[in-house]
């Protein structure tokens, strides 16, 4: 069951490009079984307004339609359909509307331990192990 976010963390005045300290996201992201959670968001009319947070999951975000308006650290930038964005665990970052430009997006969120195994292959060594550490960035 997915746990709600207080209606404070959504206001308007949330998506000021100004970093304030952030905060950090305590949700559940997922179950013990499975431990992903799938965000599906549709805003026919604006609206959204996802305030700087950070938490220790990773972050893939799908534009499927629509525009909206991303703050990673301090960089902020468009992102149109058809973008599909990394957010690495502990990265400040907020997600906000256009006015009342329409969006959909999809969010999948996961702790960093589901890309590991016990085996070290190239592609835990060479890939997944440097992105975990922050050493390495995915890039558009």
């Amino acid at each position: 069951m997915k746990k709600e976010r207080s209606k404070e963390l959504f206001s308007p005045e949330s998506c000021s490009p100004v970093l304030s300290g952030g905060i950090r996201d305590f949700t559940v992201h997922g179950t013990e079984p499975v431990p992903l959670h799938i965000y599906h968001q549709d805003y026919a009319h604006g609206g959204l307004s996802v305030p700087f947070h950070w938490h220790k999951e990773l972050e893939w975000i799908w534009v499927e339609k629509g525009t909206l308006t991303l703050t990673l650290k301090t960089e902020t930038r468009t992102i149109s359909e058809g973008t599909f964005l990394f957010i690495n665990s502990h990265e400040l970052h907020q997600l906000c509307s256009i006015g009342t430009t329409p969006s959909i997006h999809h969010a999948l969120v996961f702790l960093p331990e589901i890309l590991s195994c016990a085996y070290l292959d190239s592609c835990e060594a060479d890939w997944i192990r440097p992105l975990l550490s922050h050493l390495c960035h995915i890039v558009k």
